[in-house]
């Protein structure tokens, strides 16, 4: 059988793959919501690679491939504001219905997976240059606390429409720095490492100062 539609093959291919121990990414890959995500994101430069390593094979650059985790961590950084989880436990996000189900809504706008995933790949971006001045070793901790805080960090961003109205093209390195300055004070005033990054208490003290 060679089926000659996307959504054909899709079905072949979770059919095959519910057989087999594969990630749970890859059996999520097929369903429509993801193939919705990848045709939107593809003219805005963007390619979100649900078939891994499909774009890089294609020869598209690597920091504009999406993965199906890095989008669900962005999501739940962002929207769901919850960069602790993001951060600690980035497997366990696919892995439950109930937190799948929170992340890959087919009821938020699509535009806000755009969001979500190019202002992370913005903040990863500015966290690596000289104007940040971040540490090597403590990126990755502040990475998803500072996308957090530059899209979502005021009390009247938290919903999907919300996020997906935001202003992409004014997340800039003057925005990127009032965001990184102000987590990372915190970050550091709790012990600034993998712990505090990957625990509740940097959370707590962003959200009782932005609220």
């Amino acid at each position: 059988m060679v089926p000659t539609e996307d959504e054909s093959r899709d079905r072949v291919i979770k059919a095959t793959n519910s057989q087999t121990p594969v990630q749970a990414a890859s059996l999520r890959a097929t369903e429509k919501i993801h193939r919705n995500i990848e045709e939107y994101l593809k003219p805005k430069g963007l390619y979100y690679d649900r078939r891994k390593n499909y774009y890089k094979n294609d020869g598209r650059p690597r920091d504009h491939i999406i993965g199906i985790p890095y989008m669900a961590q962005a999501v739940m950084a962002i929207l769901l504001r919850r960069p602790d989880t993001a951060r600690a436990r980035p497997s366990s996000l696919l892995k439950t219905e109930e937190n799948y189900s929170k992340v890959f809504d087919p009821l938020y706008p699509i535009h806000l997976y755009y969001v979500c995933a190019e202002a992370m790949r913005l903040v990863e971006h500015y966290l690596k240059s000289s104007n940040s001045n971040v540490a090597a070793e403590h990126r990755n901790n502040l990475r998803f606390y500072v996308g957090m805080h530059a899209v979502a960090g005021s009390k009247s961003c938290r919903s999907p429409k919300m996020i997906a109205s935001f202003d992409i093209a004014g997340l800039n390195d003057a925005v990127l720095k009032n965001s990184l300055d102000f987590v990372q004070s915190k970050y550091f005033e709790l012990g600034g490492n993998d712990q505090i990054a990957k625990g509740p208490a940097l959370l707590q003290s962003l959200l009782a100062n932005t609220l």
